[in-house]
């Protein structure tokens, strides 16, 4: 399937719940690849990039397409792709040792927007 801002976004959520990790990370590719300038794809890049424990590069440009992807998206509190670019934030704000901070977010997120799975993950990880 050829990459696309529409879809793709879906196609990769799909694929990760299905468990289909490798596929996932291959469309992540693809469709950073295709569209680097695209929020979601700021964003799905940035959570592969944290998926590589351990490595300090990987995360400091985790967080600097975080940023790029918010400043992109530029929305505010009531649109609910806030809840899952902060979600994505909290998740590198705990890689980084911020897990208060980390926490206080992914609550916010939460009490907002409690049918976003990814929050559910992401408060699990860091024992919310």
């Amino acid at each position: 399937m050829k990459p696309s801002p529409e879809i793709h976004p879906w196609l990769i959520v799909a694929l990760d719940r299905q468990g289909k990790l490798d596929e996932a990370n291959r469309a992540i590719e693809e469709f950073y690849r295709a569209y680097p300038e695209d929020a979601y794809a700021m964003l799905f890049r940035s959570l592969q990039l944290m998926r590589m424990r351990g490595d300090e590069t990987a995360l400091a440009q985790a967080g600097e397409l975080i940023r790029m992807a918010t400043r992109a998206l530029a929305v505010e509190p009531d649109d609910q792709r806030w809840g899952f670019q902060e979600s994505v934030r909290a998740a590198h704000l705990a890689m980084t040792g911020k897990t208060d901070e980390a926490r206080a977010l992914i609550q916010q997120v939460r009490q907002r927007y409690p049918d976003i799975q990814f929050a559910e993950r992401v408060a699990h990880a860091i024992g919310e």
